[in-house]
């Protein structure tokens, strides 16, 4: 038996082929490959894979696990970053507008302050649009996490 724990490999078996009775030459099939053997080396390979996934991360805390994605976004995302530092500088070139996102009171706004409400809530459509398509993709990415574990990719 060589090495302990180790089964010895054994030859291709050999298949006659030919016509009839007359077999005229042997071909080699090669044995099926252990299949438990492939699952241990796969999940060998997966267990090494740093992967943390939602379960892992956050239990069931959906909300903090979605926080703790779309936290990164202004560090990792240029173009959310850019939507982000122009929506500060409208709020510093109208501080009433920023005021309506703060306060739940009425606020009157000039026709400029207006417009400028306008855009801001067209850039946190923005900024939502780009939390969506992260989180969408992150879902996609832990969806092959969990069947890479699962031995099943």
């Amino acid at each position: 038996m060589g090495m302990w724990g180790m089964k010895p490999t054994p030859p291709p078996v050999m298949i006659l082929t030919g016509i009839g009775e007359h077999r005229t030459f042997a071909v080699p099939v090669a044995m099926r490959y252990n299949g438990r053997r492939k699952q241990a080396e796969v999940k060998a390979v997966a267990d090494k894979i740093k992967f943390e996934t939602f379960v892992d991360a956050q239990g069931t805390a959906f909300q903090e696990y979605v926080s703790s994605i779309t936290a990164k976004l202004p560090k990792t995302d240029k173009e959310y970053r850019a939507i982000r530092d122009k929506m500060e500088g409208i709020f510093q070139q109208y501080p009433h507008v920023m005021e309506v996102f703060d306060t739940e009171q009425a606020s009157a706004l000039t026709e400029q302050e207006c417009a400028a409400l306008i855009q801001v809530m067209g850039l946190q459509n923005q900024l939502a649009e780009i939390e969506i398509q992260t989180l969408y993709l992150r879902g996609c990415y832990d969806g092959v996490g969990y069947l890479k574990k699962a031995c099943v990719l």
